[in-house]
């Protein structure tokens, strides 16, 4: 098991794409004798809290190479110059990896001739010829230059999905670990009330659902428990005060699927009622 079986669950086409980075950074002698241009870049986008900073952290560490870390801190010109600095670092210290944190924040503009895109595109261009290895992630990719996401710049592009079916049962499953659960809630149910929600999201629910329990002073987590973390979280819903009608909700609109068989009669009257306001 290597450090990307240790740390992220699920995943495991993205991980084989990381372990080939991995090798090819390790030993680039091995492909240039066989002809293969080393790969200069991997952008990595999905919506937020899917394991896009964890996985690229991963990939940093084991590629044993002096590693640097850029996000906006400021705006404007000084950014310009911190982007250019950064990079100049990067390439003094080769071999080297260099992680750009959430592109999408870079511009403010939807413009795709925005500045900042230029000087990011003639910052890679410029470390061509020296051994520096760009990791990019992102929350969006709609405003980007297609000219900076074609390959030659990021040769590798990943699209991480929210988890389902088996991998998000076992990322509750990982969550719940060192928790009491009660024996009548399945993990499958849990997870078919939430579906294709972060990892982010499946692990605050989870934490929420064991502070409810101790709380309510349940020994075990009860379904109501999980049931009050998912309307919270997942659903935007929460139950007012208690001296007003139990229907009473605060309501946040958006798509919601329910999965009868895992909640409890009060949090389906609950979830029929938000259905209604839709």
């Amino acid at each position: 098991m290597d450090k990307f079986d240790e740390k992220v669950i699920g995943y495991e086409s993205t991980k084989d794409i990381l372990r080939q980075i991995l090798d090819i950074l390790k030993r680039p002698e091995v492909y240039k004798r066989k002809g293969i241009s080393i790969p200069r870049g991997l952008l990595m986008k999905s919506d937020p809290g899917l394991g896009k900073s964890l996985l690229a952290s991963i990939l940093m560490e084991e590629s044993e190479r002096k590693p640097f870390v850029f996000r906006k801190t400021s705006q404007e010109n000084s950014f310009l110059d911190e982007l250019r600095a950064v990079f100049a670092m990067a390439k003094e210290d080769a071999p080297s990896i260099l992680l750009l944190e959430d592109l999408n924040l870079y511009v403010e503009s939807t413009s795709p001739y925005a500045p900042e895109w230029a000087c990011l595109q003639a910052c890679i261009d410029d470390a061509k010829d020296t051994d520096l290895f760009v990791i990019a992630t992102t929350n969006d990719t709609r405003y980007m230059p297609p000219s900076l996401l074609r390959p030659g710049r990021f040769d590798y592009v990943i699209y991480l999905q929210p988890p389902i079916g088996e991998n998000a049962e076992n990322i509750v499953s990982y969550y719940l670990r060192d928790k009491d659960l009660a024996e009548d809630v399945l993990i499958s149910d849990i997870v078919k009330a939430m579906p294709k929600v972060s990892c982010a999201t499946l692990e605050t629910v989870m934490n929420l659902a064991a502070l409810n329990s101790v709380y309510q002073g349940h020994e075990h987590i009860q379904k109501e428990d999980i049931t009050e973390a998912l309307l919270q979280v997942v659903y935007k819903l929460q139950k007012t005060d208690k001296e007003t009608d139990s229907t009473e909700l605060q309501y946040m609109k958006q798509p919601m699927q329910w999965s009868e068989k895992f909640f409890t009669p009060e949090a389906l009257e609950l979830s029929r009622f938000a259905e209604a306001k839709v």
